[in-house]
């Protein structure tokens, strides 16, 4: 596994780690030796390298309590047991995965997913198992939408894991223009979906705090040839192009293609961090790719 890997999967595993901790203080000392605990990922497609490091990242943090004995509540062990499920980046299939680990699975803690899509689906059932079955479950989850945290969607029981953009966006662009000064126009392209509709204002609006002018479009999800749309971006004019949160397997297909079709402006990505991932797809054409991601400055790597 890369570094850029072991930091993010590790990082996983502290949030993990910590996480296990806090809920065992709920279970009570006649619980089973076995804790159960869910998971809620993109394993499959184009986001998943985010899911395969919310499974890895799990999995390290459940190996490493184990080493150390198991997680200790009152007079009782635990032995936690990650049950992972695909969530294929869609709302049905965070929706699916959310049913299974409540009423098939019995889970009562739950990591991931991570995306507006999956989240807005799992969220809702947590919901609906809670107002119609009285059955919950605490819920760490990722994604950008607003309607994830209002009480219709499954609060107080999920909690956001990460910033979404509209904590560092304005922040990362206005850094952009600052090492651009002659950025005048960039590029925005989105899926038309929950990731799009609510990433892709927030962008927007930064951009035109610093005078950027803003071309954008929205794709489908799961569309695999961007050339039509990337060949109309060209005429465009723009000065870059913004990758912004799509997730890690359609920022590189943008990237590449773009870069087949002739741009050669700038490229970078404003949020959804996923470098390791998107330079796996764009190969040597990845030269100058910037990024929004998480870096731990504690680590020796950094020092």
């Amino acid at each position: 596994m890369s570094k850029i890997n072991d930091w993010r999967t590790s990082g996983l595993a502290t949030v993990a780690a910590i996480t296990l901790a806090i809920m065992l203080g709920a279970v009570p000392a006649d619980a089973q030796q076995t804790l159960k605990i869910g998971g809620i990922g993109t394993l499959t497609g184009a986001g998943s390298g985010w899911g395969l490091a919310v499974q890895r990242g799990t999995q390290i943090a459940i190996d490493e309590i184990m080493a150390k004995g198991g997680l200790k509540a009152g007079s009782a062990t635990y032995k936690p047991e990650l049950i992972m499920y695909d969530d294929a980046y869609t709302g049905q299939g965070g929706k699916t995965a959310m049913e299974r680990l409540l009423y098939q699975d019995k889970v009562s803690f739950i990591l991931g997913p991570i995306g507006s899509p999956p989240t807005l689906g799992a969220v809702g059932a947590l919901d609906e198992a809670r107002t119609n079955q009285n059955i919950t479950a605490l819920l760490l989850s990722d994604g950008a939408a607003l309607e994830i945290l209002k009480n219709r969607f499954g609060a107080p029981f999920n909690f956001m894991i990460a910033n979404t953009n509209r904590e560092y966006a304005p922040a990362t662009v206005k850094w952009w223009k600052e090492n651009n000064p002659n950025l005048k126009k960039v590029a925005i392209l989105a899926p038309n979906d929950a990731v799009g509709q609510v990433v892709v204002p927030v962008l927007i609006q930064a951009y035109k705090d610093h005078g950027i002018e803003v071309w954008f479009e929205m794709f489908e999800r799961g569309t695999k040839e961007f050339t039509p749309l990337l060949t109309r971006m060209i005429s465009a004019g723009v000065d870059a192009l913004d990758l912004d949160n799509n997730a890690p397997g359609d920022a590189g297909l943008l990237y590449r293609q773009a870069r087949q079709a002739g741009f050669r402006g700038k490229i970078w990505q404003t949020g959804g961090p996923a470098v390791e991932e998107i330079m796996g797809v764009v190969g040597r054409l990845s030269e100058g790719f910037l990024s929004y991601d998480l870096y731990d400055f504690k680590s020796d790597r950094a020092k």
